[in-house]
């Protein structure tokens, strides 16, 4: 593969073993540590688990963003942001309610941009 795996990584697949993202069949970092996939870097749960039991302290994330800066963004992940920055939620153009209302949950009503930015700006109180 064409992956540049950082030296000290020995592919001891214990980042794999552990991600979350791995256990459900999918590519993440830790597939493209392993060399075992090359689209895995926008695939992750924030959990840092694989940084937690690595034994050689590989800098895993920066590794993934660094694999992030050559990828592309892939449709969704760039969709979610979009949504967020446009409409104040990840959803964007997506029924919402919709999708709830299929799995019999009932509608919700969700925050406009205006109350996001606030909750988003310190000075506000905010986050």
């Amino acid at each position: 593969m064409g992956i540049d795996v950082p030296q000290e990584c020995d592919q001891c697949m214990r980042c794999a073993d552990c991600c979350i993202i791995s256990k459900m069949d999918g590519h993440s970092i830790a597939s493209e540590l392993n060399e075992l996939a090359e689209d895995g870097a926008w695939n992750c749960a924030s959990c840092w688990r694989c940084i937690e039991v690595c034994p050689q302290r590989v800098d895993i994330f920066g590794f993934m963003m660094r694999r992030r800066r050559e990828e592309e963004v892939p449709e969704l992940i760039r969709k979610g942001i979009e949504g967020v920055l446009n409409k104040g939620f990840w959803f964007g153009d997506i029924q919402f309610n919709e999708i709830r209302e299929s799995y019999g949950l009932s509608a919700v009503r969700l925050l406009g941009r205006e109350k996001v930015a606030v909750l988003m700006d310190e000075e506000e109180g905010g986050l």
